[in-house]
């Protein structure tokens, strides 16, 4: 009786810690509760980058890059709400899911247009940082025991379309020195970071709800970054075409100021 007490008082004592480790542990799940309320505010969050793209064209003027990465923030939006849907009914579960996914990569495919409007040679270098880059990938999803069944074909293309994202914008960065390949290529290493764990987090064998917290950071620092690029990008092209601009009147200026020199020297002959 006397060790049953002093056994009862001792997790009287050691139970209150535990509980309240999984009482933050509880908290840090509830985030990945879905209900209507957080759908509204992850697609309002998204509209957000859509809404920052389109203040960044506005700030600097309208280009090719900046439509094709507007139009790629537009179809992330309808991405993360279809994601989002998924939860509503285990009916619709993989139909969202899938119909997410190919939102996403359609966006995918726009964001490596408006890379390659900047750098149009880098596709040819980052196709080797992309295969090797994909292979780490396929190895942490092994190692993680990731398995997506049917869908797993489309999740390696998917993988492989967002890595290719982020090694054009490195490469062009490397061969333009451009800042605002730099802010994609931020954004596309934040973007290939949160979709290999939302992976794992998905289809494998460790589900933690800390993950899941820091994969929704970077894609919102992701999208920031690309929505960024716009500005910068545009700064520099505005940049070049005002020293074009000048360096065209100063050309003019030049042939007139010779012309009339002629005329100048005729009369005087």
């Amino acid at each position: 009786m006397i060790k049953s007490r002093k056994r009862k008082e001792t997790a009287h004592v050691i139970d209150p810690p535990h509980r309240s480790w999984g009482d933050l542990r509880d908290a840090v799940q509830s985030y990945r509760r879905r209900d209507v309320a957080s759908i509204i505010l992850k697609t309002t969050a998204s509209l957000l980058f859509v809404l920052l793209g389109i203040h960044c064209t506005r700030l600097r003027g309208q280009s090719v890059y900046a439509i094709y990465v507007v139009i790629g923030l537009a179809l992330g939006m309808l991405g993360d709400l279809l994601l989002a849907l998924r939860y509503l009914s285990k009916k619709t579960h993989d139909l969202c899911f899938v119909s997410g996914t190919l939102a996403f990569f359609a966006g995918h495919v726009l964001y490596i247009l408006a890379v390659l409007t900047a750098a149009p040679r880098a596709w040819t270098y980052a196709i080797p940082i992309t295969l090797v880059a994909l292979a780490v990938a396929g190895f942490y999803s092994h190692a993680m025991e990731v398995k997506a069944g049917k869908i797993m074909p489309l999740g390696v293309i998917y993988i492989g379309c967002v890595i290719f994202v982020a090694a054009c914008s490195l490469t062009g960065v490397l061969l333009t020195s451009d800042r605002a390949l730099f802010m994609f290529f931020l954004g596309g290493l934040c973007f290939s970071l949160s979709d290999n764990m939302l992976v794992v987090l998905s289809f494998g064998r460790n589900d933690s709800p800390y993950r899941n917290a820091v994969l929704h950071v970077l894609y919102y620092m992701a999208q920031i970054f690309i929505a960024l690029s716009i500005l910068c990008l545009l700064l520099a092209i505005g940049v070049g075409v005002l020293l074009h601009q000048s360096f065209d009147k100063s050309s003019q200026n030049a042939g007139i100021e010779f012309a009339a020199d002629e005329m100048q020297q005729e009369v005087i002959d």
